[in-house]
């Protein structure tokens, strides 16, 4: 087992060889960019401060709300509201809302993630 952790920056790709004792420490990179020893070999050496979490929740959840309120809308109204009756139709698309919220939380991370499960469901295919 090996002693020391390799990964690269998130932003510039250079890559970085630090020991284990150094897991989770925050330096900057070459680049201007802070970066947080990872965990493990490869791991993402991301590290965001409160102030750019907030706007990626902003930028991620506000993006995500519309998203899925618009595809409430449209599968609402496109079906009809088909066995709904007209009081759930606000149901619904606060469902929607919140579910972009939610997804807004994770940011990125969460983004990145449901294109990697698509990704895999398209390479399935062929």
């Amino acid at each position: 087992m090996t002693n020391r952790v390799r990964y690269r920056c998130w932003y510039c790709n250079r890559e970085y060889d630090s020991p284990i004792e150094k897991i989770r420490q925050i330096f900057k990179c070459s680049c201007g960019r802070q970066l947080r020893v990872p965990r493990k070999k490869n791991g993402s050496s991301k590290y965001l401060s409160l102030r750019e979490r907030v706007i990626e929740f902003v930028a991620y959840g506000v993006s995500g709300a519309l998203l899925f309120g618009l595809l409430g809308y449209f599968l609402f109204f496109r079906f009809g509201g088909i066995g709904i009756r007209p009081g759930r139709v606000i149901g619904i698309l606060d469902f929607s809302l919140m579910m972009g919220l939610i997804c807004g939380l994770g940011g990125e991370r969460v983004v990145n993630w449901i294109g990697r499960i698509l990704r895999e469901r398209e390479n399935q295919r062929w």
